[in-house]
């Protein structure tokens, strides 16, 4: 973003300003005329300054409620001490209750930043947002040619979200959240594995070392019998639609001998139905040409701090106070922060689901249908990781859900049918699949909880996952290996037990 972009708009309120100030120095008209135009300009004067100094800070960063309220109450006590320090002797009428006005203004907004800052101490907001060492180095995502977006490569930040505030995010030169020397293609006769997923693969919340796709590298002898590189592809947002183009785009590079695909059952249906509706209904591509200026962000985060998102998100006070009335939210369609759940993800768990349900899950066979030939025709074996969402794992959660969500009698919620939909749909596709609901219903009964309040894996829950590949690693490498080697691979698990 350039930050002159607005300069031109605002040299013409500073010169409307001026001229302003001339006529009134100049003028004879009665005391309220004199006033009007003192109050204009230094309401002129006002607005460009702040509007000047609030892109500057999202020129830095992320602003968030408090941040929004600090530039407001300043943007309200700014007009009172002009109004104040240019109060002429005689003055009108107007201008004490105008004053008055904008000094009632200014006490409302510090009252309003005290009560976020308050709240913030006690309990921040909830917000994904990575921030980074380099302010000037750019955002995490940056364009990708056939996904939506990619992480930039080079990228150093940390969460600042308050359950795992401080989290590092460093992404490699290949554009993963792995390790900083991995190069591809891995050196002949080393054995890869290419992780795809969206945050949950990704690992938002945890370290770099705790996530699943590292914890199997680490046991990479005992896997693979060689040297063993994992790659950790997540991308956060993406569902299996947008992880077939990243697929095909990387592992001619990688050429990788098992794919992992983590489906996320929380968001990933819904991703899957929205992206391939997109790509359908996307027009024809315009003839390549000089790309657009960059645009500034300042006029898309003004109409952003105008919805009511932007504040339940991004305010500490709110998110606290929502509990209280989580009812009458949920019957409006607003769910709680504090239960990890949303609109499509509700309706899924519905013992008899919508038809964009049915859509969505028709789009995902399909999709992982052609990750499954893709991987086929480069000779490699595909797995995929069906990672419920919080309240499909633990019943207690699933409990505080059904209580939020007060339907007819004739409309019913079940916790696992969309599972095992999943699950039956993966398997009709001959995909050789991990199912770890019965290990994490296991872990959520004996209160060893593996996700965190906000609903992503925590360290458990990743350690747990990388449990379960394993043993089915071993077995897909000591295929390909061949018996002739004379390996013996780990006793595998037998199949999932059935959800209940």
């Amino acid at each position: 973003m350039q930050l002159a972009q607005l300069q031109p708009p605002r040299t013409l309120v500073a010169l409307w300003s001026a001229a302003l100030a001339a006529w009134a120095l100049r003028a004879d008209g009665v005391a309220i005329a004199r006033f009007l135009v003192r109050l204009a300009v230094c309401l002129a004067a006002v607005l460009c300054f702040w509007l000047s100094l609030l892109e500057t800070l999202l020129a830095r960063g992320p602003l968030l409620a408090r941040g929004v309220l600090v530039v407001a109450a300043g943007a309200s006590i700014h007009p009172t001490l002009l109004l104040v320090a240019t109060e002429p002797r005689t003055a009108s009428r107007a201008s004490p209750l105008a004053a008055l006005l904008t000094l009632a203004t200014s006490a409302a907004a510090l009252t309003l930043l005290g009560i976020e800052s308050a709240f913030h101490a006690v309990a921040p907001a909830s917000v994904y947002e990575i921030v980074p060492d380099d302010p000037g180095a750019g955002p995490l995502f940056v364009p990708h040619p056939t996904c939506r977006w990619q992480l930039r490569p080079g990228f150093r930040g940390r969460y600042i979200h308050p359950e795992f505030r401080g989290t590092r995010v460093a992404i490699n030169d290949l554009g993963f959240r792995d390790g900083l020397d991995e190069t591809a293609p891995p050196p002949a006769g080393e054995a890869s594995i290419l992780v795809l997923g969206d945050s949950l693969a990704f690992g938002t919340g945890v370290e770099l070392d705790e996530t699943f796709h590292r914890i199997l590298e680490k046991r990479g002898p005992a896997i693979a019998r060689r040297p063993l590189h994992v790659y950790g592809a997540g991308v956060p947002g993406f569902g299996q639609v947008d992880e077939l183009h990243f697929f095909e785009s990387v592992a001619p590079r990688l050429r990788p001998d098992v794919v992992i695909v983590a489906l996320y059952e929380g968001n990933d249906l819904e991703e899957n139905l929205v992206r391939a509706r997109a790509v359908s209904e996307a027009p024809l591509a315009p003839p390549p040409g000089p790309p657009p200026p960059p645009r500034s962000t300042l006029v898309p985060f003004l109409r952003g701090i105008s919805r009511p998102g932007f504040w339940i998100g991004s305010s500490a006070a709110l998110q606290y106070l929502l509990p209280a009335i989580d009812r009458p939210l949920a019957w409006l369609g607003i769910v709680s922060p504090l239960l990890p759940t949303n609109a499509f993800l509700d309706a899924s768990l519905l013992v008899s689901v919508p038809p964009e349900v049915r859509d969505a899950l028709a789009t995902t066979r399909e999709t992982l249908a052609a990750i499954a030939q893709q991987a086929a025709q480069r000779g490699a074996d595909l797995i995929v990781l069906i990672i419920p969402a919080a309240i499909q794992a633990d019943a207690e959660r699933f409990r505080d859900f059904l209580a939020l969500h007060r339907k007819p009698r004739r409309t019913a919620y079940s916790r696992t049918e969309l599972h095992r939909e999943v699950v039956e749909m993966v398997r009709s596709l001959a995909i050789r699949d991990i199912d770890p609901l019965p290990a994490l219903e296991a872990e959520a009964r004996a209160r060893r909880r593996c996700y965190y309040r906000e609903g992503h894996w925590n360290a458990a829950g990743h350690a747990l996952a990388a449990e379960l590949l394993e043993p089915v690693l071993v077995e897909v490498f000591a295929t390909r290996m061949g018996t002739a080697l004379g390996y013996t691979p780990r006793a595998s698990p037998g199949p999932p037990r059935r959800p209940h």
